[in-house]
């Protein structure tokens, strides 16, 4: 026992002096492991108050435990923290986008589009009562059922329509560049892409046409408004109400319209390509009513009608002036 505690007093002092050998810091550690194994049961004799400190010492100078950094420490919270906010934020995006991706689901799913062909017509029967005639080349787009403050369609080309009466439920039209309100009545919209020229005409009541830049017009029984597809300036017009719908059974009225455009009514309606020798001729106007006839029956009665001739070959036809 004396002869432990000497080379225990030797080691110690050799510590304080700092001359410890790599192979006495090995059994130091050896030694000290053993004192932490049998913490508790080692005699308070065998090590007094002055080995106690030195060993102390010696595990804090030659043996000092890992010290984590305190930045370290933040660093691995905030990864943390930003993974669970990755992951929420995931979350939320995901349930986000199905709730919109199933709202305009939604929103398809109740949307009915109707197209018609050339020279082809179709009636369609809203929810509210409301009746449209689509002309040749058109399409309108609505749903199934309206919405309890609203009657909203969409209109690409030619239509007829009779809306019924509902103060509470506006019924609105809209276009590329125009749209048309109103409560009840009978009205036509014309509305083709690539015509140079729109117009709403009113059979029965009153409508309500504004544009992009929220300019309005009201129009009332027997009054329309031509529109300018490129300026999108208007001009009010003075029209026949019979001969508004006249379309529908048949019958082209062209008031005050140029040969231009009659050439995309004809070419709508008959499956066929007119074009023009000189400009000047496409921009005389007419005014003249044509019975539902064969193409070259119409083309004869323009022809009478206008300073003008064709040739027709297949489907394709020349005008020029005469």
């Amino acid at each position: 026992m004396q002869q432990d505690k000497g080379h225990s007093e030797k080691i110690l002092r050799k510590y304080q002096t700092g001359t410890l050998t790599d192979a006495e810091k090995k059994s130091v550690a050896q030694w000290l492991s053993k004192l932490d194994s049998q913490e508790g049961e080692v005699p308070s004799t065998e090590v007094n108050a002055m080995e106690q400190r030195s060993i102390q010492e010696i595990r804090q100078q030659y043996f000092p435990k890992p010290v984590r950094p305190l930045f370290s420490l933040y660093s691995k919270i905030a990864a943390i923290a930003a993974c669970v906010l990755t992951m929420l934020g995931l979350g939320l995006w995901y349930y986000q986008d199905s709730q919109h991706s199933q709202s305009v689901m939604a929103a398809a799913e109740d949307m009915q589009v109707v197209a018609t062909g050339i020279g082809e017509q179709k009636t369609i029967s809203l929810s509210d009562g409301s009746q449209v005639i689509l002309n040749s080349q058109s399409q309108l787009a609505y749903p199934k059922k309206f919405h309890a403050d609203s009657r909203e369609v969409k209109l690409t080309g030619e239509a007829f329509f009779e809306v019924s009466k509902n103060p509470e439920k506006p019924f609105r039209v809209q276009m590329q560049d125009f749209d048309v309100q109103v409560l009840g009545t009978s009205f036509n919209i014309k509305s083709y892409p690539a015509d140079a020229t729109y117009s709403v005409s009113v059979k029965t009541g009153r409508v309500a046409v504004s544009n992009k830049d929220q300019e309005e017009i009201i129009l009332n029984r027997g009054e329309g408004v031509r529109i300018m597809a490129e300026s999108g300036s208007w001009e009010r017009q003075e029209i026949n109400p019979e001969s508004i719908s006249a379309w529908k059974t048949g019958k082209l009225v062209f008031m005050d319209e140029s040969l231009a455009d009659i050439a995309k009514v004809l070419e709508r309606r008959y499956h066929i390509s007119i074009t023009f020798k000189d400009a000047a001729i496409a921009q005389q106007k007419l005014n003249i009513t044509i019975k539902d006839q064969a193409l070259s029956q119409v083309l004869d009665v323009l022809q009478l009608s206008g300073n003008f001739g064709y040739t027709k070959q297949a489907d394709r036809i020349l005008i020029w002036g005469k």
